[in-house]
């Protein structure tokens, strides 16, 4: 469902994983890379000691205004 939303709203979708799969639509990129890039940002991760400070200063600053 989410796919054809974003093909809807003509959205190229990009994502950053430590373990990607193959999946239609979607380009996986570095996370640095993804900062740069994106217009939105979604996380979608656990609360483990592996995301603690995944997002700082450093990552805000990357991102478009």
């Amino acid at each position: 469902m989410a796919r054809k939303r974003a093909d809807a709203l003509g959205l190229n979708v990009i994502a950053a994983t430590r373990h990607p799969t193959p999946a239609e639509h979607v380009s996986f990129v570095g996370l640095d890379d993804l900062l740069r890039r994106a217009d939105y940002v979604s996380l979608h991760v656990p609360l483990a000691a592996a995301t603690t400070h995944l997002i700082g200063a450093r990552e805000l600053a990357l991102m478009k205004r």
